[in-house]
């Protein structure tokens, strides 16, 4: 197994070694950046975890959460009009729910 870093090939080491001073001066890793060399750490580290059941099941959360996220916003937008049109709301309803996601994420968000 081999990851691909701007080009090269670099051989995937063993999962089993210990010693990161062997990792960081592997012969494969000469010339390349810091940045391509902490990719490649973090690489070799997830493909020796692997992709387990706990993995899935935040992969499959994480994205119905943001599925979710969207069609909430998509059926306001796709019901705002015509709610507007049968309740006889004037024309200004639409500024609501972006001027309600700004200010929620203005004051939840952590600084």
């Amino acid at each position: 197994m081999s990851a691909a870093i701007s080009g090269t090939a670099i051989p995937y080491s063993d999962p089993e070694r210990n010693n990161d001073l062997e990792i960081v001066g592997d012969a494969a890793m000469q010339g390349l950046s810091l940045y391509e060399k902490k990719s490649l750490l973090i690489s070799r580290e997830l493909d020796a975890m692997g992709m387990g059941r706990y993995q899935w099941c935040i992969w499959a959360l994480c994205g119905l959460g943001y599925m979710l996220d969207l069609l909430w916003a998509q059926a306001f937008g796709l019901i705002a009009t015509p709610l507007q049109h049968e309740l006889g709301f004037s024309g200004e309803c639409s500024w609501a729910l972006p001027s309600y996601t700004v200010v929620h994420v203005y004051f939840w968000l952590p600084r």
